[in-house]
């Protein structure tokens, strides 16, 4: 659970775009941060307890299973319940209660004592902090929307609220599931207004809002819920009103594969999630979604034959060879699948990306890291000879200029094995290392890619490193290395 060059969490804001108003969603970018592996090992450890929940669903064809045997009579009525902000109004007291109330039955799924899980819950929540604008704040409430441990502790919560809520009932609800902070029940007509005083009475900070079937009719998750006359629940594929209808363009640069699989993935949810009345119309919507994103009418029935066959068949994957190993190669169009094809026959499959994302057309929200702060990076430091030290370091960049200041002082001279930049500045007179004019020149988490990557600079540069620290580098990549020499400028 150690981690190495953390960085503070920052907090940005995700737009509602289905709300009135410029509202945002705070979420808080906590990878890489302090506390980040130890708040995704309390999720790790309360997960085999959140999937035992009782009303917990995990996605809609968890949600589909629930109910495909339930009945809703004419004296009742389906509703929705949303809680208000859930992540900031799931307190530390109240999270630490349930655990005290429920040991008895968590520890059956956790595998560590109540006082340790206790202490690692405390230390999520006295974590919670964040970076916005250069200046650190401290979330007072609640847990952060972005932190691993969340979504576990919120949907712990969510299920003890509705536990407690239902044993202040005097009537039966037959049918209550939930997803996060959204909740499906099927309640008596007469007695929906008491269902909201209840639940809202159960922990003052978790508030929740009711919607009300219209006309025997209500949207859950991305599905719409029908009740029939004989109180059978029909559901069908459903896309929200404020829905873009912006998918993956046919014509967009992307693998055939990927394109193939949305629409592959749309027909399939409509599909499954439809009942047997409802699947032609649910098919309608996807072939319309789809060829309003350019998708050939010939492509959307093919796909939709193929994952016809597949659900009459129980086919769930097409992943015969559960020992593929897959590596990620950017997609060049008419090159990549080529070079795709040539693994066909073996164990490895390429994973297409592209290079440019959506995401660089779009301005940064998060907090930009300073250049000294960034680590696991490619980076050089100019001589006043006109040369360059090229490195690598999985370390903040600042420690590592330290590293290489400290060996530059005139009582390491006689230090073995020194690096190169220490070698020219003592070997050559009057020569010096400009430090602060240090530049980031590849950044890579991963060490090999990060030692190729330097190697390749090495070479296309004018530099003072050893011939040692490329003698490893292929001579495949001369090519690349003459492209190289046209970006950087020496």
């Amino acid at each position: 659970m150690r981690t190495y060059s953390a960085l503070a969490p920052r907090i940005y804001g995700l737009r509602k775009t289905h709300k009135p108003g410029c509202k945002l969603r705070p979420v808080v970018s906590s990878i890489g941060s302090p506390g980040y592996e130890i708040a995704n090992f309390v999720h790790k450890s309360l997960l085999p307890f959140v999937m035992s929940l009782k009303y917990n669903v995990t996605d809609s064809f968890h949600f589909l299973d629930q109910i495909k045997l339930k009945k809703a009579n004419e004296d009742h009525v389906l509703i929705s319940l949303d809680v208000v902000s859930l992540f900031t109004n799931v307190h530390n007291s109240l999270i630490r209660k349930i655990i005290i109330e429920r040991w008895d039955e968590i520890q059956k799924f956790v595998q560590l004592d109540q006082t340790t899980l206790l202490e690692l819950i405390d230390f999520c929540y006295d974590s919670g902090y964040f970076v916005f604008d250069g200046n650190f704040y401290l979330q007072k409430e609640g847990c952060a929307m972005g932190s691993p441990a969340s979504p576990s502790i919120a949907i712990i919560a969510v299920d003890y609220v509705v536990s407690m809520a239902l044993t202040h009932l005097d009537f039966e609800i037959p049918i209550i599931k939930s997803y996060v902070d959204d909740l499906f029940a099927v309640v008596p007509k007469d007695k929906v207004d008491i269902i909201l005083d209840v639940f809202n009475s159960v922990d003052k900070d978790i508030q929740f809002t009711l919607e009300v079937e219209n006309n025997g009719k209500l949207p859950f998750l991305d599905i719409l819920i029908e009740r029939s006359e004989d109180g059978d629940l029909i559901t069908s594929w459903f896309k929200k009103p404020y829905s873009s209808g912006r998918i993956l363009n046919f014509n967009s640069n992307h693998p055939l594969s990927q394109k193939l699989g949305v629409a592959k993935g749309f027909l399939n949810r409509a599909m499954r999630l439809s009942h047997v009345n409802k699947t032609k119309e649910s098919i309608r919507m996807v072939r319309k979604l789809l060829s309003s994103n350019n998708y050939p009418n010939k492509v959307i029935s093919k796909c939709e034959k193929i994952v016809s066959e597949r659900i009459k068949n129980n086919i769930r994957s097409n992943n015969v060879n559960k020992n593929w190993s897959f590596s990620r190669f950017p997609y060049i169009k008419g090159l990549s699948p080529r070079l795709g094809s040539l693994f066909r026959h073996t164990n490895c499959k390429l994973v297409f990306y592209n290079v440019f994302k959506v995401k660089d057309l779009f301005s940064r929200l998060k907090d930009k890291v300073k250049k000294e702060d960034r680590s696991g990076l490619v980076y050089r430091i100019p001589c006043s000879c006109g040369k360059w030290y090229v490195g690598q370091t999985r370390q903040k960049l600042k420690a590592r200029v330290r590293q290489h200041k400290l060996d530059c002082r005139p009582e390491k001279f006689t230090k073995n094995n020194k690096t190169a930049l220490a070698e020219h500045h003592f070997v050559e007179d009057g020569h010096n290392f400009q430090f602060d004019d240090v530049e980031i020149l590849d950044l890579e988490k991963n060490y090999i890619k990060r030692n190729l990557s330097e190697m390749i600079f090495i070479k296309a540069m004018n530099c003072v490193n050893f011939r040692s620290d490329t003698q490893n580098l292929s001579t495949i990549y001369s090519d690349l290395i003459n492209e190289v020499k046209d970006l950087v400028k020496s």
